[in-house]
């Protein structure tokens, strides 16, 4: 008895010092800062306060995956284009964050956000038969967004579930992390947890919010002064100024393409020259044909999609979607069949038209030479286009 007392006391110690410290992370994470919704970062991705107590009355959600670190420090990246409006864009995305880690964020900030919208960029790789695999999942997956989200009352329980199964299903790969889930889930999805298991969940709970600061702050700290003003002042070559201040599209969207073009050399896939013989060249003897069974005619995706959707909804947010190309010209010399390859923007298409979802569809731009500048990511000129869509959907 004399233990259990002991572990009873020490527990509540801890909960107190760690709600002390956290409380004032807290205020060190608020930086009230517009600017840090265009930083491109794999932390504030993860932090559900820095994105949460950041959110500026104007602010959309601008969500997708791996284009969002590519080409970041160009003048033509979403963060550079829209500077002058920095209060308006909150980017978040990386390699694997797809529909499911976005329906999570938006019900683990919806109650944060004034202006109740999230604008979703989707790339048809997104739709593999197998989908997104446990161990990248498991990469991008956000422990303190996930308890948001399982905590907003606006969630119904039965959409709750059907996330958290999900969720649990996913993390297979990573115990610890499917352990912590499968104890939050008792407490705020299927509430049977025990007072033992919901004491341990509160200790769970405030450590995982603690690290989270630390993580983020971190990361603010290690970017230098100099990175720092970089991406809350960007610099412009030759005196260009922010498309945010302008809209003007036509004088820039010639100088992106005149870029795209000279950087693209001679190779038959049109993009940057650079990128062909350093990562593309090398490997296309063993790329040729090698994609002839694919097909994105199924995948888990669609299902999670649908359940960004949902989320939005019931959280009283609306979404809205910009269906992206691939290099069709990449894809072809694989061998990736075009029916297999079309049929993911029929689909996304269908769920946004039953859904009543705006969507600006670009997935023909995939022909449009000096797009990409690789297999998959814009170039300068396609980020212009990609920036056009975004500014009609704000």
């Amino acid at each position: 008895m004399k233990k259990i007392a002991a572990f009873i006391t020490a527990f509540i110690l801890f909960i107190i010092s760690a709600t002390v410290m956290t409380v004032s992370d807290d205020r060190e994470i608020a930086m009230n800062n517009p600017k840090l919704g265009l930083w491109v970062n794999d932390y504030k991705d993860k932090s559900a306060t820095a994105i949460n107590q950041n959110l500026g009355p104007k602010m959309s959600l601008l969500l997708g995956s791996s284009e969002f670190h590519y080409g970041k420090n160009t003048k033509y990246h979403p963060s550079k284009v829209f500077a002058n409006r920095s209060g308006q864009f909150m980017i978040v995305g990386a390699s694997y964050t797809q529909s499911m880690f976005h329906a999570i964020l938006v019900g683990s900030s919806a109650p944060h956000m004034q202006r109740k919208e999230a604008i979703l960029l989707i790339s048809p790789s997104w739709f593999k038969t197998k989908g997104i695999q446990p161990g990248a999942f498991a990469m991008r997956f956000s422990e303190t967004e996930y308890l948001g989200f399982v905590k907003n009352r606006q969630i119904s329980d039965e959409l709750k579930k059907t996330v958290a199964e999900k969720v649990e299903s996913r993390l297979s790969t990573y115990k610890e992390m499917k352990d912590k889930i499968h104890l939050y889930n008792k407490v705020y999805v299927y509430k049977n947890a025990n007072p033992v298991e919901r004491l341990v969940c509160l200790g769970q709970r405030i450590w995982s919010e603690k690290a989270d600061h630390i993580a983020f702050k971190s990361a603010v700290n290690l970017t230098k002064i100099k990175r720092y003003k970089r991406w809350v002042h960007p610099k412009h070559k030759h005196g260009q100024v922010p498309l945010g201040a302008t809209r003007r599209w036509e004088g820039i969207r010639i100088q992106a393409e005149k870029e795209a073009t000279e950087r693209a050399g001679d190779n038959p896939f049109y993009m940057s020259q650079k990128l062909f013989e350093e990562k593309v060249q090398p490997r296309m003897e063993f790329k040729r044909n090698s994609s002839l069974r694919d097909s994105y005619a199924s995948s888990p995706e669609y299902d999670d999609l649908e359940l960004f959707i949902r989320v939005c909804k019931e959280a009283g947010v609306k979404p809205k979607f910009i269906m992206l190309p691939q290099n069709g010209y990449w894809y072809d010399y694989t061998g990736f069949p075009r029916e297999g390859r079309d049929v993911a923007r029929r689909k996304v298409k269908k769920i946004a038209d039953e859904n009543n979802v705006e969507l600006i569809d670009l997935y023909d731009e995939g022909y449009d030479k000096y797009f990409f500048k690789d297999t998959v990511h814009p170039s300068a000129k396609g980020w212009i286009k990609i920036n056009e869509a975004i500014d009609l959907l704000y």
